[in-house]
């Protein structure tokens, strides 16, 4: 009975249908890990400084120039250059220390280079530290490196390399007295696909 059991189980979930993602090509979901690079929000004790986990999809529709990131199943719009892609998202949000009795406006920009198998070949798997301001190997076909792209087997980017920016806006004029000002906490970012 137990067997059978664990068999219909598996059955369910092989059967759950594929996550939809904007465009008609996926270029890959990451795992990507953060490390508190620049804690200029040290009155915010709520803000994630141990580090912060999470899977980031990105897809694009191939003949044209539209990418999106999909973070927790919300999709919106991205840029890709061609090695970086980058996506800015405002939302509110609540901080106990602010007392403002409402929420905190925060812009929270994602900036990855995506490194295809040839470029992360290059790197030892390691990203370098100043992966989205050209610090990833440029293609050379010669060198037998090669941007992330589409390929026969889907699109070739296997690493992800980058930043997170989260800017706390200061409170507008008119609001309740708010005892957070504007600040900024960058994350540097590293995952493999999944």
């Amino acid at each position: 009975m137990k067997r059978l059991a664990s068999a219909l189980a598996l059955a369910a979930v092989s059967c759950l249908p594929e996550p939809k993602y904007p465009g008609n090509e996926v270029m890959g979901t990451f795992a990507l890990d953060g490390k508190l690079s620049d804690d200029g929000c040290p009155a915010l004790e709520e803000l994630p400084r141990g580090g912060l986990s999470f899977n980031a999809t990105y897809s694009r529709e191939k003949d044209a120039s539209r990418t999106w990131l999909t973070l927790g199943g919300v999709s919106s719009e991205a840029s890709f250059d061609g090695q970086v892609v980058a996506s800015t998202r405002t939302a509110e949000r609540r901080f106990s220390e602010c007392g403002c009795g409402g929420d905190v406006t925060v812009v929270e920009t994602l900036t990855l280079a995506l490194l295809s198998s040839s470029q992360s070949q290059a790197l030892e798997g390691a990203c370098p530290g100043d992966a989205v301001d050209g610090g990833v190997p440029a293609p050379d076909a010669d060198a037998g490196l090669f941007g992330p792209a589409s390929g026969p087997k889907g699109f070739d980017a296997v690493r992800a390399c980058g930043r997170l920016v989260d800017e706390v806006l200061a409170a507008p004029e008119g609001s309740p007295a708010c005892a957070c000002s504007a600040c900024l906490v960058r994350y540097t970012l590293s995952g493999g696909r999944i």
